[in-house]
């Protein structure tokens, strides 16, 4: 009787008639009635019947009503669904809820912890409390899903509420909490965040400043110009460099280049006058700095400042500049021929433009220019020192290693860096030394580059180098080493690739995985790679790393590899169970069909049935049929559901009879189980049990199961029949009706 029930009173038009069936629904059953309820407003098709239904759990179960809801919440892997939940979470206003979810954030289970903020984040549940752990959560917690889920919830809070938490993220000592709590901030976009955001650009950790660079990058109009000059004058990353010059591309470029252009003509300090230069150069604005220093030029009467005035039109190349440049060289030499004054005389000529294009001019010249060009490493000027040093690169001799390695030492970082991408050029053993040299550079993007140099050098003699920074602090340096050791790829590889696979970080386990999945490929290592990868199946975390690594084993030793994840399916871990059954899916031992089938069936821990379900899919059908067919009959409902459900996973043609005879089982999840598993394994002969179904049918959620399950296996003679349907009371009805029309004139076409 709960159906009709439910239907009249939800959807009857008269007020009184839907209070007296709310009633009746209470005094038959609370808890059938509420289970009901809840199924009923997770597959409502609008928000009005949703809240309906949400207001009906709340007058009939009450408080009561929490627990069952909670754990399904916490347990629902579809987040629309999850969503939905939260609707009825809503309309119930309970405390309890607090409570439980607070809980929730305390689980081990990542997956149960995600869940619970996005809930919180979703009722905007805003407590101390909740603040405080989802904050430890965002900053600490190594699953990328959960900090999302928690920073995601903490955006829903008034952001004045968590900035004092966010402050003292920001002085913490661990370098990976400042990043998180920049993250945070990100998501604010007030003036208040960009405040904290510009001191951020400050910190010592390359990666902080990067993270809070992007998130300026999304609001740059507000930003502070004074900040994020400076960083890009004095920093010593050059990506950090790089991220202030695109910010400042998107500010008003005439005060950005009018700031600029002030500090290389009147600065002081003369490093900095030559970082200010540079930083113009970055920024793609030839005209409107022409433009700015032609016009300061022509107030200007110190002849220091009109030197540097030109100096800086000739670095930007301005056309008409160089024009005016080259015809003041030309007048003074007294020839008309242009080339002749690009040559290595010319490292120490006044203007920049020239002692630039004199290194360009040695370069085709060969080995013999390189004690010429070694020469313009000395010079002051920046620009001509990093050109000289990528023109050495060029020449791909070792006589230029001497005089590379000796730039390895230049106080500019860009200088330093550009010489070690030029040792990475030569392709010789000798280049080893000096690019390890290079590793321990306190600028991240020159040990970048030396990582990267040394992989592609392909030498197995790089290894024990490599292997040393995979303990650097920073993650994308001990991943671009994880990855050059999988480009090597030798035997000698294997050992600190195993090492990075207990990396915090999962890029770094993945990169790890996948070029230990390359190397076994190639026959190379098998009888090392197995235990450790058998530990990340059981233990990781990350979906992507724990299912290469079970492909990797599936192609070494696949039996004795099931035999332990069998083993560990008794685990009463339910993420070690639920990552065994999903490991067995890709190994493929039917020694693991009986424990798969008992997990399917019996286990406690929904995601554990479903990995057992999904396992037993890749098995031999012929193995696995029979006890799920078996399962179908026995007394306990809660079995055949399982069952049922397993076998709409797999999709055995053969359980299409014993899946009909279901459609007449006493239980409603059961029928509906069944109608979808012959929906899935398109059994064409149960259409008109489907059909008689219909007629009978007094759950409305069955009903239209069986309207979608016939839109999949229907006929030409099943649309007459869905036809009528689309006049049915019952909306859902109608609209599955619509779908399922569609679904088979497509098919017929």
């Amino acid at each position: 009787a709960i159906k009709p029930l439910l239907e009249i009173a939800l959807q009857d038009k008269n007020k009184e008639v839907r209070a007296h069936a709310t009633i009746a629904l209470e005094i038959i059953n609370v808890e059938t009635s509420i289970d009901t309820l809840i199924q009923y407003s997770l597959e409502a098709e609008t928000a009005k019947i949703r809240k309906k239904a949400a207001k009906m759990i709340a007058k009939i179960g009450g408080e009561d009503a929490i627990d069952n809801l909670i754990i399904r919440a916490l347990e629902e892997p579809d987040p629309e669904k999850l969503d939905k939940l939260a609707v009825i979470l809503e309309t119930i206003k309970s405390n309890k809820t607090i409570g439980y979810l607070l809980e929730g954030l305390e689980k081990e289970d990542g997956e149960m912890v995600a869940r619970a903020a996005r809930l919180i984040g979703r009722l905007k549940l805003v407590s101390d409390e909740a603040i405080e752990k989802l904050i430890n959560r965002a900053l600490r917690d190594e699953d990328s899903e959960v900090r999302k889920q928690a920073m995601e919830a903490l955006g829903t809070i008034s952001p004045e509420k968590v900035y004092d938490y966010l402050v003292d993220a920001l002085d913490h000592e661990d370098a990976s909490v400042r990043r998180r709590a920049v993250d945070i901030l990100g998501t604010f976009g007030t003036d208040k965040a960009l405040q904290f955001l510009a001191t951020a650009i400050a910190d010592e950790d390359v990666l902080v400043r990067r993270r809070a660079l992007e998130a300026i990058a999304k609001n740059p109009i507000n930003a502070s110009l004074e900040s994020i000059v400076d960083t890009a004058i004095h920093d010593e990353d050059e990506e950090v460099r790089s991220k202030c010059s695109e910010i400042l591309k998107n500010m008003d470029l005439q005060n950005v280049v009018d700031m600029i252009t002030d500090k290389v003509l009147t600065g002081e300090d003369e490093e900095e006058r030559k970082s200010a230069k540079e930083l113009l150069g970055t920024l793609e604005a030839e005209e409107t700095i022409g433009q700015v220093v032609m016009d300061k030029l022509l107030v200007v009467t110190d002849e220091t400042t009109k030197q540097r005035g030109d100096e800086l039109l000739a670095y930007i190349q301005s056309d008409e500049a160089i024009e005016s440049l080259v015809k003041k060289v030309l007048e003074g030499d007294g020839t008309d021929d242009e080339s002749a004054i690009y040559n290595e005389d010319s490292f120490n000529a006044e203007d920049t433009m020239i002692r630039m294009k004199a290194a360009d001019s040695l370069e085709g010249k060969g080995e013999e220019s390189i004690d010429q060009i070694s020469e313009a490493l000395e010079v002051e000027d920046i620009s001509v020192r990093r050109r000289a040093a990528e023109v050495l690169g060029n020449l791909h001799s070792v006589k230029a290693i001497n005089p590379l390695t000796k730039a390895l030492d230049d106080e500019d970082v860009s200088v330093r860096r550009r010489a070690t991408e030029a040792l990475g050029e030569i392709k010789s053993l000798k280049v080893i030394e000096p690019l390890t040299i290079a590793l321990y550079d306190e600028d991240n993007s020159v040990r970048r580059k030396a990582v990267e140099a040394l992989g592609n050098l392909g030498f197995p003699e790089v290894i024990e180098t490599l292997m040393e920074v995979l303990v650097d602090e920073e993650s994308e340096i001990r991943k671009k080493a994880t990855e050059m050791l999988g480009k090597i790829g030798t035997e000698e590889a294997i050992h600190p690739l195993i090492m990075a696979l207990d990396d915090e970080n999962s890029e770094i386990r993945k990169a790890a995985v996948d070029a230990l999945k390359v190397i076994v490929e190639n026959g190379i290592g098998i009888d090392k790679v197995q235990e450790p990868l058998l530990k990340r199946i059981i233990e990781d975390k990350d979906s992507s790393v724990r299912k290469t690594s079970a492909e990797i084993l599936n192609s070494i030793n696949a039996e004795e590899i099931a035999q332990k994840l069998i083993k560990s399916l008794e685990s009463e871990d339910n993420d070690i169970r639920s990552r065994a059954a999903e490991g067995l899916g890709i190994v493929h031992s039917t020694n693991a069909i009986e424990s798969l089938i008992q997990r399917a069936l019996t286990d406690k821990d929904s995601w554990v049935r479903r990995n057992s379900a999904h396992a037993l899919s890749s098995m031999p059908s012929e193995m696995i049929i029979t006890p799920l067919l078996q399962a179908l009959e026995s007394t306990n409902s809660s079995t055949r559901r399982r069952a049922t459900e397993a076998l709409g996973t797999i999709k055995p043609p053969e359980a299409a009879p014993a899946l009909i005879k279901l459609l007449d089982d006493e239980d409603n999840s059961v029928r509906r189980r069944a109608v979808d598993a012959l929906g899935k394994i398109h059994a064409t002969e149960s259409i008109d049990q489907l059909i008689e179904l219909l007629a009978k049918e007094e759950d409305s959620a069955v009903r239209r199961s069986t309207v979608y399950a016939l839109g999949k296996i229907g006929d030409n003679n099943t649309i007459e029949l869905l036809t009528q349907l689309k006049n049915s009371k019952e909306f859902y009805v109608r609209k599955a009706a619509d779908e399922a029309i569609k679904k088979i004139k497509n098919k017929l076409k």
